[in-house]
């Protein structure tokens, strides 16, 4: 592999230098898989071409930089049960597998099997927390160990494709994938406090070379197809954001006449009124259930709960907030159908 580099998102050099590649973190977006709150290949296409704006740093990228050490040291831990002798050292370096590639990759660490080891040979390890999400562990984990079905649509399919590329730019055979999951197993993570299995997963990710041969070719393909003659791909659903991120400040005066959209106007006008008949449905719909919640709260009166057969109605208190002085009731029931 050939360093090109170390990551700095606040380095705009580091930034433009970004741009001839395809990120690990980017290449579920170029092949539409993973998540769609990430984005799809239209957001990669306008950072590429530089027209996204820089994120600013914030309270939620600093708390995950700081996890990141923390599961580094959690991985450390452990390391001599799954790598025993071997030396697990964090990463800022980008590389690329070859000359002309474009994927590219910056692990947050590599373990050095052997100091004798070609670099060729170091594992990749990527960590990540998530807020929730354990499901989605349990269910890459259950995959890959051939008792489940792929887990699609998902930010673990997100994080493998990013394994995926790691592994085609080291040209390491695995590597492993860690996170801390969930908000308690950050807090504990934060006090020094030791954490469960289930609260950091770590999952030995194998090399597909059938995925890595299609993600190598569809970078060169993206690039020459969008990026070179700054063709943009088809926009989808997942792009919108990225859409609007990049184009967020309008120029007075300007004006562009555009007839190849009449069909997308079209839609938006029938979508505009089938939407206007749901959410008309859906009032006449609210106003039905408050009609028969109000006649169970007029005989439930002030009492706190209430059976009818095989329902129950309960009233919750819910305290003051700040911007609400006052507590005030929520009312629920379940049973039935």
């Amino acid at each position: 592999m050939i360093p090109v580099g170390t990551w700095d998102p606040s380095d705009p050099g580091s930034r433009a230098r970004r741009r001839d590649y395809i990120g690990a973190s980017e290449l579920a977006r170029v092949l539409g898989l993973g998540n769609t709150d990430w984005g799809g290949p239209l957001s990669v296409y306008v950072a590429k071409v530089g027209q996204d704006e820089p994120l600013d740093d914030n309270e939620n990228m600093a708390l995950g930089r700081i996890l990141e050490a923390r599961a580094m040291g959690l991985l450390e831990e452990r390391l001599p049960t799954l790598e025993p002798a071997a030396m697990l050292c964090p990463n800022t370096m980008t590389y690329i597998a070859a000359q002309g590639d474009r994927l590219s990759a910056t692990p947050d660490g590599l373990i050095r099997q052997d100091a004798g080891l070609p670099c060729e040979r170091e594992l990749p390890v990527e960590v990540k927390f998530t807020a929730r999400g354990g499901e989605e562990w349990a269910d890459l984990a259950a995959w890959l160990a051939g008792n489940g079905p792929v887990p699609q649509g998902t930010q673990l399919e997100g994080y493998w494709c990013q394994m995926q590329s790691q592994l085609a730019v080291t040209g390491a055979p695995y590597g492993y994938l860690c996170g801390i999951i969930g908000d308690r197993a950050a807090a504990k993570a934060l006090a020094g406090l030791p954490l469960t299995d289930e609260e950091f997963r770590v999952i030995r990710v194998e090399r597909d070379e059938i995925f890595v041969a299609k993600a190598q070719a569809a970078c060169k393909g993206f690039f020459a197809r969008h990026v070179l003659i700054q063709v943009p791909p088809p926009a989808t659903a997942a792009d919108a954001d990225a859409v609007r991120r990049a184009y967020r400040h309008a120029k007075a005066g300007m004006v562009k006449q555009a007839d190849g959209l009449v069909d997308h106007f079209a839609a938006l006008d029938e979508i505009k009124q089938r939407l206007s008949e749901a959410n008309a449905a859906v009032k006449a719909l609210d106003a039905e259930a408050d009609a028969h919640k109000a006649a169970i709260q007029a005989v439930m009166g002030e009492a706190e709960l209430m059976g009818c057969g095989e329902w129950t109605a309960k009233w919750t208190t819910v305290p003051a907030a700040v911007i609400q002085r006052r507590e005030s009731r929520r009312f629920s029931w379940r049973g039935g159908k």
